[in-house]
């Protein structure tokens, strides 16, 4: 899953597996306020299950943290609906990717991937104008 000879061929927004839903919802995560949120939201929902055992209710409040920090940053800063209302497993998978890749410093490179990717078929890529320089 999700190594170079998996990724999806083709950027879609309507994923059928998850290797193309990973494109998507990189493509739902391209303002690196949002990314930091999430970043900020997971680490609170490790800390509260690693906190479990000596604080029950502390596993309680994990859904709360990594889904407030998320929706949030949705609302604030990409402007779009979460991926978690479509595609719930997937999109909790997905964010651990994310974590993971933001942990090593692997999720620019990926954004910028799935940027390209999104231009090369025609997709608008929020935050940037389709339109050429040259007839601006």
């Amino acid at each position: 899953m999700l190594n170079e000879s998996t990724m999806a061929d083709s950027y879609t927004d309507q994923p059928q597996t998850f290797d193309e839903f990973w494109d998507f919802y990189v493509s739902q995560h391209l303002n690196p306020a949002c990314r930091a949120m999430h970043f900020i939201g997971t680490t609170g929902v490790i800390g509260c299950v690693a906190a479990t055992p000596v604080f029950p209710l502390a596993l309680a409040a994990a859904p709360v943290c990594g889904y407030g920090f998320a929706w949030f940053s949705h609302m604030v800063f990409e402007k779009n609906r979460p991926a978690t209302f479509t595609y719930p497993r997937w999109s909790l998978i997905a964010d651990f990717v994310m974590y993971k890749k933001m942990l090593f410093r692997e999720m620019n490179g990926e954004v910028e991937r799935v940027k390209e990717m999104m231009r090369n078929q025609g997709f608008e890529v929020p935050g940037e104008s389709l339109v050429p320089l040259e007839s601006v």
